[in-house]
């Protein structure tokens, strides 16, 4: 399911990053290995709307990543941001890239919620994105 979350969110540009931090909440807790899930952000319901509608998703990325896990971020000069991170238990780094940082970060995430679990329903690892070699996953 965080196979197809990824998948879903680098082929639908229009999605916002609303859309795309609730689908990812609602995912968490069907991650492959679900004590990985307790250091990833927790966000309180009640506080997203407001932060979406004063235009802080980039906080809310940063909340989602949470205090515990190792994360670095950077946008280039065209704009698309590059979140990889590294979970605290874990021993690898994903990375993603995306036309927002709350896009990238919720990609990286879920591909090292992926990796760092068994898997399962299908989702078999991350393969690099096809239109884009040489990365995780690209979402616009």
């Amino acid at each position: 399911m965080l196979r197809a979350f990824i998948d879903h969110v680098a082929s639908h540009e229009t999605l916002s990053d609303g859309l795309v931090l609730r689908h990812m909440m609602d995912l968490i807790s069907l991650a492959p290995h679900p004590g990985l899930v307790d250091t990833i952000g927790r966000l309180d319901a009640a506080a997203i709307e407001p932060l979406l509608n004063l235009g802080a998703s980039d906080t809310l990325a940063l909340r989602l990543i949470g205090p515990d896990n190792g994360f670095v971020i950077s946008r280039g000069a065209s704009g698309d941001y590059l979140a990889s991170v590294v979970l605290a238990d874990g021993d690898e780094e994903t990375t993603a890239s995306g036309l927002t940082l709350l896009r990238a970060a919720a990609c990286a995430l879920a591909q090292a919620l992926l990796r760092q679990g068994p898997a399962r329903s299908g989702d078999q690892g991350m393969a690099p994105h096809p239109r884009h070699p040489g990365s995780e996953a690209t979402l616009h």
